[in-house]
């Protein structure tokens, strides 16, 4: 006999795993940036849920940079052109990552979303950490054609 806890993680899986396949999203792509040298930053794992049927792997994205004003963007992979670098401004209070890319009309939109640490932001030092996933595509799309944002809970 399944305990309360088990049942209720039981339910939550399988309404994860019928909603994914009601909206037609393949499993979550995940990438690991590794944690700083002086130990002040853990590893971070971002997860990119691909719900276009374009993405054949995602890689830590070396030479991160934000804009200016840490606003997430997206630009042209250099010498690649079916990859599309998204750059974004986290920190280190930043705890469970994902990003959701779809169709939206003819474009496309993906979103950021960034959870905070398991903490609560306690124990974090609130330092900037420019953010850069590379998203391997099976065709070129411009980056123009891309929308991104970031969402906090």
């Amino acid at each position: 006999m399944l305990r309360s806890g088990s049942l209720l993680r039981l339910i939550a899986f399988v309404a994860l795993t019928l909603g994914a396949c009601a909206r037609g999203a393949g499993p979550a792509i995940e990438a690991t940036f590794p944690p700083s040298s002086d130990g002040l930053v853990d590893a971070m794992v971002v997860s990119l849920v691909d719900q276009t049927g374009l993405v054949t792997a995602t890689t830590v994205a070396a030479g991160a940079g934000a804009t200016g004003d840490g606003g997430p963007r997206v630009v042209a992979e250099p010498g690649d052109p079916n990859a599309l670098r998204l750059e974004w401004l986290g920190s280190d209070c930043d705890g469970r990552t994902s990003i959701v890319l779809v169709e939206s009309g003819d474009d496309y939109l993906a979103t950021i979303h960034v959870d905070p640490t398991p903490a609560g932001g306690f124990g974090c030092g609130q330092i900037d950490l420019p953010r850069a996933l590379t998203v391997h595509l099976r065709e070129p799309i411009a980056p123009e054609r891309i929308t991104i944002t970031q969402q906090f809970p």
